[in-house]
């Protein structure tokens, strides 16, 4: 086996085993306006792999990702399945930015979070209409009078409330999981031969 070929399936397995590690540590921040919803840390190995490699291998990563959730996550399967779209979408959101390059630059990054976060909103608005109005109704009432009273937005109805607020927790999101990865990137493409 090649020397760079073993340094990507290390890079690889190491990736992966860091987003298991962090979900079993469950490295995570709740989203105080809608407590089920928290900012997970373990998407951040995804997009390494997507800076580092590319689009199929920080999918692989992601799929990691999955199976320990589905192993030791909450609201199995659903909950599981909601994050990895969640990351999916970020992932494929993001790859434009990085067709072509000849280096990651700030420049690509931050246009990639843009086109990143339109990505994951609109497919996770679309993931989460379908999850509150057809399997969850009864939450849509009880989260709404939470977010409520945080922040009153008169004339709105709960589902579309609780949809707003979402789509701000899930571009929160991409701009943490994007930047932390870029910032580790960063710092250890240089200690990876096969980087540059």
């Amino acid at each position: 086996m090649s020397n760079s070929k073993a340094g990507y399936i290390s890079s690889v397995a190491m990736l992966s085993s860091l987003a298991a590690v962090m979900t079993l540590l469950k490295l995570e921040v709740p989203y105080p306006l809608i407590p089920y919803l928290k900012f997970d840390f373990a998407e951040i190995p995804s997009a390494i792999a997507l800076l580092m490699y590319d689009l199929k291998t920080s999918s692989l990563v992601a799929l990691v990702h999955l199976l320990i959730l589905m192993i030791r996550g909450e609201f199995v399967p659903l909950g599981p399945l909601m994050k990895f779209a969640a990351v999916i979408s970020t992932l494929l959101g993001f790859h434009p930015s990085l067709i072509g390059r000849k280096n990651v630059n700030l420049r690509r990054v931050i246009f990639g979070m843009m086109t990143a976060i339109v990505a994951r909103c609109i497919i996770m608005t679309l993931a989460n209409y379908l999850v509150l109005t057809l399997l969850m109704p009864d939450l849509i009432k009880a989260t709404s009078s939470l977010l409520r009273r945080v922040v009153d937005m008169r004339g709105l109805d709960d589902l579309a409330y609780i949809l707003i607020f979402t789509g701000l927790y899930n571009a929160m999101h991409v701009i943490m999981t994007i930047g932390l990865a870029f910032i580790i990137f960063k710092h250890v493409k240089n200690l990876i031969p096969s980087l540059h």
